[in-house]
């Protein structure tokens, strides 16, 4: 297999008798990645998959009103609330973190981004949620 990219940004790949040239994007075009800097909430891998999976069942999706298509994680103390609703059903479930977070967070984060995070995380032993108050990122 044989990759070129030219100066005109354009990537040409080849392999026996096929060939194929895909336009790049410029680096440039894309915002810097901002390092994240917040209060960090670590749980077991199973915890934390186990609380998205009966939570993320009452999200909406219907993405015309995308408040209710997110969990809302709120941080307060050594608790951490998974709230989610559709208008029709509720889910909440509360699971204690080690160790305490000082300040209160909240985040309603996209239930499809959580369950992805979820998928994602299942070969490791922890997840690290960093919840920054300031830059509205998770």
């Amino acid at each position: 297999m044989t990759l070129v990219v030219d100066d005109g940004g354009l990537l040409s790949i080849e392999c026996g008798s096929a060939s194929f040239k895909l336009r790049l994007l410029s680096a440039e075009d894309f915002p810097p990645i901002q390092p994240i800097e917040g209060s960090t909430v670590s749980l077991p891998v199973g915890e934390f998959s186990e609380t998205i999976d009966q939570v993320a069942r009452s999200a909406s999706r219907d993405e015309t009103r995308p408040h209710l298509t997110g969990i809302l994680l709120s941080v307060d103390g050594d608790k951490l609330r998974s709230v989610a609703t559709d208008s029709y059903r509720l889910a909440v479930r509360t699971t204690k973190i080690d160790p305490p977070v000082s300040e209160r967070i909240e985040a309603n984060v996209p239930a499809r981004a959580l369950q992805e995070a979820s998928r994602i995380a299942e070969g490791s032993d922890t997840v690290k949620i960093t919840l920054a108050r300031t830059s509205d990122l998770v």
